[in-house]
């Protein structure tokens, strides 16, 4: 199993149960998870808490997925270091090509399990 220990991980979703569980799956990783629910508080507590990761849902009110993570993007050095990864249910090749062109790395499809988190925590290099 891969291990996230010493790694800092945002996940953002509105739906608290699927931000929870999210959490708590990145946190058996032993992860030091944070979790919010809103487009805002994302943004107020990556510039406070300064990532490894991000698990951002797409669909949310205020500001979509895709804006907060270009605002990621376009903010403080460390932004470069966070990896960002699109948490969302649709699939289809075209979305995939949205979360990239928004600044995503990777795109994960609800609900998460552990061995796409894990695959996707290999693949860009966290661990």
């Amino acid at each position: 199993m891969i291990r996230l220990d010493g790694k800092r991980v945002m996940v953002v979703d509105d739906n608290a149960d699927a931000a929870d569980s999210l959490g708590m799956l990145v946190g058996l990783l032993g992860a030091e998870v944070r979790t919010v629910y809103d487009s805002p508080a994302a943004q107020e507590l990556f510039e406070e808490f300064h990532p490894d990761l991000v698990l951002l849902d797409i669909g949310m009110p205020v500001m979509d997925g895709y804006e907060v993570a270009r605002k990621i993007r376009e903010s403080v050095k460390v932004a470069d270091a966070t990896r960002l990864v699109a948490v969302t249910g649709l699939a289809k090749d075209e979305f995939r090509r949205c979360t990239l062109a928004a600044g995503f790395d990777d795109h994960l499809l609800k609900p998460v399990a552990m061995v796409d988190l894990e695959r996707i925590v290999w693949s860009l290099g966290i661990n």
